[in-house]
């Protein structure tokens, strides 16, 4: 008898770290959370970098989780044919229109292009694709090797996939010399993947303060652009571009963007990026610690070919 009890304890001591945190991942138009166990983090890609807002869950029920923070209590569905509700005066209301559910989001990167049943997700050059209902865990993976307007071409030893930039778009494989569709594509939460170019910073200087925050500059070849810092975005145009040389030299130290609005952003190398009114006497911030210094490389080099704006 001690003999079955001494084997039933130790079932259980051995069955205790097999236990895990359940993961997911609820999208909606313009955002999407993510679930681990009974933390819930909400993403908005498009109006911040980081996290949006976290939660805590609080009680299940059989379609919905329930989730809180110190500002509103929501409700997510289980299933993606059900709406997105908050409490709001003692009864539950639709703010967002679900569009995918996945019951299982593992990946570090958050840049995420979703299809219907599974999603690829970008983490500089390197992608994966995850298919919760065929397989838990990383599905496929791959490696960029070039992009045009709408799509970015990823490979790998068995096949090559283009994935769309924006929602709308459908996913394409190659196949016997042409491009077949092989997903319907659902949404793209990814800040970058409408810009050209990208510059992602450690730090920023307002009013002569020093926040060790990351931050970007992000512009297309057609004079579209964006600033992100402090957590807020900040669209501009310009409508002209200059490469930048010391003086009385031809060593190029960066280029400058001539906004629309009068305004100039200055991309030193290695140093900052500083937005300055038309007379350049005004430092409005100033970005520095950049993150790699190849995107600045290839602005130039388009410069020099007079060839960087684009229809």
């Amino acid at each position: 008898m001690k003999q079955k009890y001494l084997i039933l304890l130790l079932c259980l001591f051995v069955s205790i770290p097999c236990c895990y945190s359940q993961t997911g991942l609820f999208t909606y138009d313009g955002g999407y959370f993510i679930r681990d166990g009974n933390t819930w983090v909400e993403y908005r890609p498009a109006e911040k970098d980081d996290a949006w807002a976290t939660y805590t869950q609080y009680d299940e029920e059989s379609n919905f989780y329930n989730i809180y923070n110190n500002y509103c209590s929501l409700s997510i569905p289980k299933e993606a044919h059900n709406k997105i509700y908050i409490r709001k005066n003692n009864d539950w209301e639709v703010i967002y229109n679900t569009r995918q559910v996945y019951n299982e989001f593992t990946a570090s990167s958050r840049n995420i292009y979703c299809y219907e049943g599974g999603y690829f997700v970008r983490n500089g050059e390197n992608w994966e694709e995850y298919s919760p209902a065929r397989r838990s865990g990383v599905w496929n993976s791959y490696t960029k090797y070039s992009e045009d307007d709408n799509y970015i071409m990823i490979q790998n030893s068995q096949c090559k996939v283009a994935v769309p930039k924006v929602a709308g778009y459908d996913f394409f494989i190659y196949n016997n010399g042409d491009w077949v569709k092989c997903y319907e594509g659902t949404n793209v939460y990814d800040p970058f993947s409408g810009f050209d170019f990208n510059l992602r910073y450690k730090t920023y200087d307002v009013n002569d303060d020093r926040y060790e925050t990351p931050c970007r500059l992000s512009f297309d070849r057609k004079g579209n652009g964006e600033i992100y810092f402090g957590g807020n975005t900040y669209p501009f145009q310009f409508s002209k571009l200059y490469a930048k040389v010391l003086r009385n030299s031809e060593t190029e130290i960066g280029f400058e963007l001539e906004l629309t609005d009068g305004g100039r952003i200055l991309v030193l190398w290695d140093i900052s990026v500083m937005l300055k009114n038309a007379d350049e006497t005004e430092i409005m911030f100033m970005f520095t610690q950049i993150e790699g210094k190849s995107t600045m490389e290839k602005v130039n080099k388009l410069i020099k070919e007079h060839s960087f704006f684009k229809q």
